[in-house]
């Protein structure tokens, strides 16, 4: 059950809500699990999950009371639209794009577009796209330890900028054909999670076939991906698979508005939205952000279809900045 709800007061005005099913970790003790099986859209199908009603808040037209480094999350507007899902010209022509509009925004040395995931996919006859599932577990990407597993193994050259200046892996979320008017993203600023809410699992992907001659690694649900982007591309043994690595779930909420969970309705193809999901800076920013898809009361039009590019932010300026003894690794900002 879904319903519309007015409304979280913040310090500029009122935002609108609505009540949305979200689905959260389940214990093992309770039938879950301490693994999470990647399944690029159907992790309803490969994973049980605990359901909880809470408020999401609609923020569209306050875009900027919420910055990537406080809240986690931003929404930019006035981005070049993708002009195609194209893997060609998404690799070739805009990840440039991405990068640099995004080291841009956020002062860094060097972003890398590591790679891509694609809501859209063609039938089992490979003859036309459809509009796939969308990712509705609350999630981070990757944990603290697991940003590090999955991106040394997937960006090798990278080693020593992981270990001497700040880095961050960031997503950038954009539709592409029009706007993305059903089943948006939903992100949680992580300051309201209790840090004993946290759970620090591990993501595996499932086997599945080999990659076959035509498949595009682009495509969701292909069980392999590139090599980092920074890597020119040689042949089919350049192709790193996706390692074992940690992830962030949640558990559900004491209460419908304990988590403060924020949406931007309708965004358009010349917006893109940021998620941070780790940042090697442990203290003033935030540096995790649980997102997920959800089904709105608000809804309407066609299936969305979107693309989301995965980042690294370099700013070998800053050197890592390490917490002093006894100071915890979630502290301000967590």
């Amino acid at each position: 059950m879904t319903t519309t709800h007015t409304g979280e007061t913040s310090s500029i005005g009122v935002y609108p809500k609505v009540l949305a099913t979200l689905n959260y970790y389940l214990e093992p003790e309770r039938g879950g699990s301490d693994k999470y099986i990647l399944g690029s859209g159907n992790d309803l199908e490969l994973n049980k999950y605990d359901s909880a009603e809470v408020y999401v808040s609609n923020i569209r037209g306050n875009e900027a009371d919420f910055r990537l480094d406080e809240h986690g999350f931003e929404l930019l507007q006035d981005v070049e639209t993708i002009k195609s899902s194209d893997p060609t010209y998404l690799r070739e022509e805009y990840y440039a794009i991405v990068a640099r509009a995004l080291a841009a925004k956020v002062g860094a040395s060097e972003v890398v577009v590591t790679s891509n995931i694609r809501r859209l996919r063609k039938d089992s006859h490979r003859r036309k796209r459809i509009p796939i599932s969308y990712a509705s577990l609350v999630h981070v990407d990757q944990s603290w330890s697991g940003a590090r597993v999955k991106y040394a193994h997937k960006c090798p050259q990278f080693s020593k900028r992981f270990d001497n200046s700040r880095w961050a892996v960031i997503n950038w979320w954009q539709p592409i054909d029009h706007a993305a008017t059903r089943w948006p993203l939903a992100v949680c600023d992580g300051s309201s999670i209790a840090d004993e809410d946290w759970r620090e699992i591990i993501a595996t992907s499932p086997k599945r076939r080999p990659k076959l001659p035509g498949d595009d690694a682009g495509d969701v649900g292909t069980p392999i991906e590139p090599p980092c982007a920074a890597l020119p591309p040689s042949s089919e043994a350049d192709v790193r698979s996706n390692p074992d690595h940690g992830m962030w779930n949640v558990v559900k909420p004491r209460s419908q508005d304990e988590h403060k969970w924020y949406f931007f309705q309708d965004v358009q193809p010349h917006e893109a939205l940021l998620i941070k999901i780790f940042d090697s800076q442990t203290q003033g920013v935030s540096r995790r952000t649980p997102h997920s898809a959800f089904q709105s009361p608000i809804d309407y039009g066609p299936e969305r279809t979107s693309i989301e590019f995965r980042c690294l932010a370099f700013w070998d300026e800053k050197p890592l900045v390490i917490c002093t003894p006894g100071q915890s690794l979630l502290s301000q900002r967590r």
